[in-house]
């Protein structure tokens, strides 16, 4: 395809290792065919080692510098006279380094305190001062940034973006939710309003320039960490707390049972290539262990043993794995608060969960369960339940009564057989984000009178509601949404 590309421009961002050029399809540059090659890489014997023109991307002049610091820390930081002198040794400090320039402006963006700034100058000082030949001071500088976040739960949020693959784009709305599911965001009234402050938070972050804001091409909104930046993340999450990430590498089996030190809190395994968990590799010693990401893998079977060292864990995430089964030791996780297995398209069989009582959060969503799972009446703090299942044969009478909590409930829309009643959905007083289907206008009828009557906390919904007493051989369908407008909650109804 290059090939017919006639003459163009081929950029290779981020390069650390020598690359055949041949093995990955790419003509060698040459005056004949037009081609050229641009690589960037903070490894010179990358370019030597490839043929290419070595050109050093030198720090910016001061002059530079300032103008770049000034242009991020706010306007009414570039008129105080007063903090001039002490600003411009911070930059003077910065070396020239773009990154750090920004990401330093952005930590004092705002503050006008002459102390808090000569504080950030003599803490700069100091971790570079103390940098050992061979280390990475754009890092040390860099944690400044994250030491000057003031809530501690703040800095889990940012360190929490450290689990996902290098240069992953994380949606936004996806993002908070796991903080959420971490006990970050501390519990509010509503859902709504921890998502709220979780945006708050993002919004923190992205002005301190520890996260950058993305827009896809769809108008999607999600953010992703700067490679140094995940590298000073990641520095911090060796030491305390300490989190083991492989997430996006390829790996095929999990790591050895040594890599499973006693003192990891938090694993990141998602996007690899593991079939299978091993008997071999068990971790054994994971008495600290509270959150474990195995999302995004081809796993098709979990051993018995394998929860059985993990009394600690909060959050497991086997989405979109080729399990067909959970094994019953998971019932031994009593302190387990999320259990994600939402496109285990081969699910079909869970074990009793009843002794799961701390769960607040279950997405099975796509999986092929045909029965809810035994034990989910006992799940009494349950927030949080997706059965988006179009294979589940019914909704037991009397289990949603008992969900009390529950803020976000999701039922296949599609699926008659888990058509609901009015009467069971009238004690969810705290439901807010509501998927699902009616039999008939009757019951529909009902759930609003009784959303009117409670004055329920309805923020986002789609039902859907279908009738074939027409006589006519086809189904009637009523969908229905929420509109909301100046605080005023209208039903928007569509009838296809």
């Amino acid at each position: 395809m290059l090939k017919r590309a006639g003459k163009h421009v081929l950029i290779l961002d981020d390069v650390w290792i020598e690359v055949s050029l041949e093995e990955i399809g790419i003509p060698k540059p040459s005056s004949s065919n037009g081609y050229k090659l641009v690589l960037t890489t903070r490894v010179e014997q990358v370019c030597k080692s490839m043929g290419c023109k070595v050109i050093k991307v030198k720090p910016l002049s001061e002059e530079e510098a300032l103008i770049l610091f000034l242009s991020e820390v706010g306007p009414n930081i570039v008129q105080n006279q007063t903090l001039m002198p002490t600003l411009k040794l911070v930059v003077k400090e910065c070396a020239g380094l773009p990154l750090t320039i920004v990401v330093m402006a952005g930590t004092l963006r705002g503050e006008d305190d002459p102390l808090i700034w000569k504080n950030t100058l003599r803490e700069l000082k100091e971790r570079i001062g103390k940098v050992k030949e061979g280390e990475d001071k754009v890092i040390e500088s860099l944690k400044i940034s994250f030491n000057h976040l003031k809530d501690e739960k703040m800095k889990h949020c940012f360190l929490h973006c450290t689990l996902y693959p290098e240069d992953y784009e994380i949606g936004k709305d996806k993002l908070i939710e796991c903080w959420i599911e971490e006990g970050f965001i501390d519990d509010m009234g509503t859902r709504q309003e921890m998502k709220e402050k979780g945006h708050v938070i993002l919004k923190k972050l992205e002005d301190n320039c520890l996260l950058e804001n993305i827009t896809t091409k769809f108008g999607l909104h999600h953010i992703k960490m700067h490679d140094a930046v995940r590298d000073m993340a990641l520095s911090i999450t060796r030491m305390n707390p300490r989190y083991m990430i492989q997430a996006g590498l390829q790996l095929e089996e999990l790591p050895k049972e040594e890599q499973w030190s006693p003192d990891i809190e938090k694993v990141s395994l998602m996007f690899n290539s593991i079939p299978e968990i091993s008997i071999d590799v068990l971790p054994t010693k994971c008495q600290l262990l509270t959150t474990l990401l195995l999302q995004d893998n081809p796993i098709k079977k979990i051993p018995y043993s394998f929860f059985t060292n993990m009394p600690c864990l909060s959050v497991l995430n086997f989405s979109s794995t080729k399990i067909k089964s959970l094994p019953n030791s998971i019932s031994e996780l009593k302190n387990l608060t999320t259990l994600l297995l939402g496109g285990c398209f081969d699910l079909r069989d869970l074990p009793c969960l009843s002794t799961l009582q701390e769960l607040k959060k279950l997405d099975l969503c796509g999986t092929k369960i045909e029965e809810v799972p035994e034990g989910m009446d006992m799940l009494i703090k349950l927030r949080y339940l997706d059965l988006r299942v179009r294979t589940l044969k019914e909704i037991p009478a009397g289990l949603l009564p008992k969900l009390v909590h529950l803020q976000h409930l999701g039922f296949q829309e599609s699926n008659e057989k888990t058509s609901l009643k009015a009467e069971e959905m009238e004690p969810l007083k705290k439901l807010e984000c509501f998927t699902g289907r009616f039999k008939d206008i009757g019951e529909l009828n009902k759930f609003i009178s009784s959303m009117q009557q409670s004055k329920k906390n309805l923020i986002k919904y789609h039902l859907q509601v279908s009738s074939d007493d027409m006589g006519r051989g086809r189904e009637k369908t009523v969908t229905i949404m929420l509109v909301q407008r100046d605080n005023n909650r209208l039903f928007s109804i569509l009838r296809v």
